[in-house]
């Protein structure tokens, strides 16, 4: 799987097609956070995955696409209705009131999701490392491997997290401030800095492709104990959690940065980043 790239001339379009099999998965979830629950149901990649095609996404998800697409239909008309102000504790609920400034939605991400995956990795291995100790014989092909896997998980995450806060946020933040005082936004590597993060973020989808494998879908067996089955519940969650956490890098933040240093270095007027993120969320 190659890593997806951003030209930095590149612009998220702001419109769905009106044939929605030809709308990309991740044009989908950005413009309509509804459809993330739909993707989720169906194990549709929306993050590291979703520049394909819904029809193609959903071919290589074995899913019926056309059962498919009423339910995408069903959930923006739902995101359009009545409730339109759905609760905050809805899973994914809040993705569509995301915040205007670059920096502001980075700071979003650590505070939604790193803190969180900081906490929960270290609880997910100390349970995996118990559910082997006491179960592995009985599935010796499945929970070692499953073990090294959320293990490596965690490594790659936790790596991958201080790099984006100690580097790649801090320059976003930068080139969002120079852009709207109209200096030059100095953003040189920063394209390149990104194109690292999406390629770490490929590498974590892998592993989560791998967990949801190994636990036949988070399911676990029926004479799991409360340790077994809260292990393969906190797994589930865990990749919802990035999948949304990458999604929001790779299909909202990155583009945007890169569309950010692109007006900047174009040397045309900014009226603040948040003309652009706006733009690209209505």
């Amino acid at each position: 799987m190659t890593s997806p790239s951003h030209s930095a001339t590149t612009t998220s379009p702001t419109e769905l097609p009106a044939d929605l099999t030809l709308a990309r998965v991740a044009d989908l979830a950005r413009l309509r956070p509804g459809t993330i629950r739909v993707f989720q149901r169906h194990a549709i990649d929306f993050c590291c995955g979703g520049g394909k095609s819904l029809a193609e996404a959903a071919s290589r998800a074995g899913v019926a696409l056309a059962p498919l697409v009423d339910e995408i239909r069903e959930s923006i008309v739902a995101s359009d209705g009545a409730d339109r102000s759905t609760s905050s504790d809805r899973p994914g609920s809040w993705l569509g009131a995301l915040p205007d400034s670059l920096a502001d939605l980075a700071k979003l991400i650590v505070g939604r999701y790193h803190v969180a995956l900081r906490g929960e990795l270290p609880r997910l291995v100390k349970m995996a490392d118990r559910v082997e100790a006491v179960h592995g014989a009985a599935m010796p092909e499945v929970l070692p491997r499953l073990t090294a896997t959320i293990r490596a998980l965690e490594g790659a995450l936790v790596a991958h997290m201080r790099e984006e806060e100690a580097s790649v946020f801090p320059a976003i933040e930068r080139l969002e401030l120079a852009v709207a005082r109209c200096e030059a936004p100095g953003s040189e590597g920063l394209a390149v800095a990104i194109a690292e993060c999406e390629r770490e973020h490929v590498l974590v989808g892998e592993g989560l492709r791998e967990i949801r494998a190994l636990t036949s879908g988070h399911v676990p067996p029926e004479w799991a104990c409360n340790t077994f089955r809260g292990l393969y519940h906190g797994l589930a969650e865990l990749e919802r959690e990035v999948h949304e956490h990458v999604h929001l890098e790779n299909n909202v933040l990155f583009p945007l940065t890169l569309q950010l240093a692109a007006t900047g270095r174009g040397g045309a007027r900014a009226e603040g980043a948040g003309h652009i993120v706006s733009n690209a969320k209505d």
